[in-house]
C-alpha cells in the first residue's frame, strides 16, 4: 500500500484521498479472498497468484485519479466472480431457454449460426490485441471495426446477408472494444471480461437475427436482475449508432 501514498488528483485534500483509495482498494482485496480456496486446483502457484494479484498491482501502479481508482478497483472486484459465471450458461442451454420463454416462435438454428460467427471473430479481435498492448489494441481495433464498416441501409431494408453477416460481425467488434476499455487491469492475468452469450442473443433478438423478413421487428425483451441490461444496452446503441 505504499505506493498510495502518491499525489492524486482529487478535489479532497491528500490525506482524505489517499484514504479513500486504501479504502477502496483493501475492499475490493477483500472480496477477492473467497477464492483463495480454488488455489490448490491450479497447476501452480505463480499462475493463481499472477490473476489474484497483477491487476491490483496494474491500478496501484498506472492511476493517479482518484475517482478513475475507485472504479476500475471495483471493476478488478467484479471480475473475480464475473469470469468463473460467464462461461456457467453456454450457448446450447441458452437457447433452450430463450426458446422456452418465446414458446418456440425463436428462428434458433439462425440465432446459433449468427452467435457462431460473433464468437470467431470475436476471438479473432482479442487475439490480435493480446499481441498488442494498452491503447495501442483498442485504437487499432476501432480503426479495424472503422474500416470494414459496411453499408448497412436503412434498419427497414436490412436483409439476410445484413443480419447473418454484417451485423453480427460489427457486434464481436464492439463488444471487443468494450472488453479492452474494462479489462484494462484484469487483462494483465490473462484474463478478459467478456458480454455473456445471454446479453449477445438479446441484442441478436432485438435485431431480428433470427427473422426472415426484411428490417426489425417491433418487440420487447425481458432482462432479468443482474443479467446485464447496461451492457445489452450499450452495445445494442453502438450497434445502431455505428449503422
Amino acid at each position: 500500500l505504499k505506493s498510495l501514498t502518491i499525489t492524486w488528483e482529487s478535489d479532497s485534500e491528500q490525506s482524505v484521498a489517499q484514504l479513500e483509495a486504501t479504502g477502496a482498494l483493501l475492499c475490493a482485496m477483500r472480496s477477492s479472498f473467497l477464492y483463495l480456496k480454488e488455489q490448490p486446483d491450479y497447476r501452480d502457484f505463480e499462475m493463481f497468484s499472477n490473476e489474484s494479484v497483477n491487476p491490483f498491482l496494474q491500478v496501484v501502479d498506472r492511476c493517479r485519479v482518484l475517482e478513475e481508482f475507485k472504479i476500475r478497483v471495483n471493476v478488478i472486484k467484479e471480475s473475480f466472480w464475473y469470469i468463473r459465471k460467464v462461461d456457467e450458461i453456454g450457448i446450447t442451454q441458452a437457447l433452450e431457454l430463450f426458446n422456452k420463454l418465446n414458446h418456440d416462435s425463436l428462428n434458433v438454428n439462425k440465432l446459433k449460426q449468427c452467435y457462431d460467427k460473433y464468437v470467431s471473430k470475436y476471438d479473432e479481435y482479442i487475439g490480435d490485441a493480446k499481441r498488442e498492448s494498452d491503447l495501442l489494441d483498442v485504437n487499432a481495433l476501432v480503426e479495424s471495426v472503422t474500416t470494414n464498416k459496411a453499408d448497412y441501409k436503412e434498419i427497414a431494408k436490412w436483409d439476410e446477408v445484413v443480419k447473418t453477416e454484417k451485423l453480427p460481425t460489427l457486434l464481436a467488434g464492439l463488444s471487443a472494444v468494450w472488453s479492452l476499455l474494462v479489462s484494462k487491469d484484469v487483462r494483465s492475468s490473462g484474463k478478459f471480461l467478456k458480454p455473456h452469450c445471454i446479453q449477445v442473443l438479446c441484442i441478436m433478438r432485438l435485431l431480428s437475427l433470427d427473422g426472415s423478413s426484411r428490417g426489425v421487428e417491433h418487440h420487447l425483451a425481458q432482462v432479468l436482475t443482474g443479467q446485464g441490461k447496461s451492457v445489452i444496452l450499450g452495445l445494442l446503441s453502438a450497434v445502431l449508432a455505428f449503422t
